[in-house]
């Protein structure tokens, strides 16, 4: 039902029959809810050989060790504008950044970016330079398709022994894959 928190061990329990090895999951949970219905699915009896999330699980440990997600940014990962974003933001701040933050700063990157290349701040020139051109962003290349959705390659992390690697593309990788 709308709004009631699923039984994360009916899920897991229905997972092990079934025989999957692998289980993607647009998980709903945040935070310690995340961790409560990870370990609910591995206490039902589900051991599969991937667990693949929407999103980064938060916070670590290594009962997530394994899993993978794909995520919009980490802190990690090794390009220069990323480097640069973190180290400016917690030069700033005091506070360490998290993928809501560099998703903010990618949003002001682009439309600096778009003013600049359409040589105005009007509404439809700027729509249109967003639309029409790739921006270089806090995470990644970024283009948007006519519909406005971005078309980008977002990162894949893994957790091991308690830390988000990137494990895709090769160009914000931090570590191979372990199956």
């Amino acid at each position: 039902k709308i709004g009631e928190e699923p039984d994360y061990a009916a899920v897991g329990k229905e997972a092990a029959s079934s025989g999957a090895e692998i289980l993607l999951w647009d998980m709903e949970a945040r935070g310690p809810a995340k961790k409560a219905a990870i370990q609910a699915i591995c206490d039902a009896g589900y051991s599969p050989s991937q667990i693949w999330l929407s999103e980064q699980p938060n916070p670590a440990g290594s009962e997530v060790d394994g899993l993978f997600s794909r995520v919009t940014w980490a802190p990690n990962d090794p390009s220069p504008k990323s480097l640069k974003f973190l180290s400016d933001f917690r030069r700033l701040w005091n506070a360490e950044p998290e993928y809501h933050s560099a998703g903010g700063y990618a949003c002001g990157e682009v439309l600096a970016q778009a003013t600049e290349i359409a040589g105005t701040t009007d509404n439809e020139k700027v729509r249109d330079a967003i639309l029409n051109n790739e921006f270089d962003t806090v995470m990644g290349k970024l283009r948007f398709a006519q519909n406005g959705l971005p078309v980008a390659t977002f990162p894949v992390a893994q957790w091991q022994n308690g830390v988000p690697e990137l494990v895709y593309p090769a160009s914000a990788k931090t570590k191979d894959p372990i199956y």
